[in-house]
């Protein structure tokens, strides 16, 4: 499955990008089906500076894990019931609010949960692990028993590429896959990130080719999703992957 990022920030896309990458992945893959993109759109798109088309936290106003997590139920649970949005992406994996577990049992959609160290104001700090795969594997597992108690079955993880890792961090992560796919289907979002731009020594508007390297491998590495900015480009390349392999 290959989803379009939906957010503004210095390696997202523009307001029409997005709506555009909408436009082919429901049609394409039909992950995000029903969204009312109009509405969002129009209530949305002049005013907000960075969102997650999922959740549409407005982290711009929500910096702070703190206040992020004020957001994060109330527009997720929004998202769902007033958007038609089909699933929760928490990048908090829970973290933000104790609360979500429960919101994302009672919507009953599926929920991407991703990791990350620290918050967003402080995850690139120094961050630090005994040992990142074993770690972050032993996080997923405590968490995912804890949803499958509350009879919640339909999980995504996400590594979280770049949210609290060094290059060394991701790129053990990124070999990792196949180990996460044992666990539960895996988001992969390296899309023009710094890690990419770091191994391929290009700046973030010329990381196109990188990228498209980079979901292969995911793909090839057993990743059930792809998160990225170039969907038509990333939806070219799996086409002929599958047809040539």
């Amino acid at each position: 499955v290959v989803t379009g990022v939906g957010a503004f920030t210095p390696i997202g896309n523009t307001v029409d990008e997005i709506f555009k990458n909408l436009k082919i992945g429901v049609s394409g893959i039909n992950l995000i089906t029903h969204f009312n993109t109009e509405k969002f759109k129009t209530k949305f798109a002049g005013e907000v500076k960075n969102f997650d088309i999922s959740t549409y936290v407005d982290r711009k106003e929500a910096r702070k894990m703190d206040r992020y997590a004020q957001y994060a139920i109330v527009t997720a649970e929004e998202a769902v019931n007033e958007y038609g949005a089909h699933i929760i992406n928490d990048i908090s994996g829970g973290e933000a609010d104790s609360n979500m577990f429960g919101i994302v049992r009672k919507l009953n959609v599926p929920y991407i949960m991703m990791h990350m160290q620290g918050t967003p104001t402080t995850m690139q700090a120094a961050p630090v692990y005994d040992d990142v795969v074993a770690d972050i594997l032993t996080w997923f597992g405590k968490k995912i028993v804890k949803l499958h108690s509350m009879g919640v079955t339909d999980i995504i993880i996400d590594p979280g590429f770049g949210f609290g890792k060094t290059l060394a961090h991701n790129v053990a992560l990124f070999r990792a896959l196949p180990e996460l796919a044992r666990i539960a289907p895996v988001l992969v979002g390296v899309s023009r990130k710094s890690m990419l731009g770091q191994i391929a020594g290009q700046p973030v508007d010329q990381r196109l080719p990188a990228s498209i390297a980079a979901a292969l491998l995911a793909a090839q590495s057993g990743a059930a999703v792809l998160r990225v900015h170039d969907v038509a480009a990333t939806l070219d390349m799996l086409k002929v992957w599958q047809a040539l392999r």
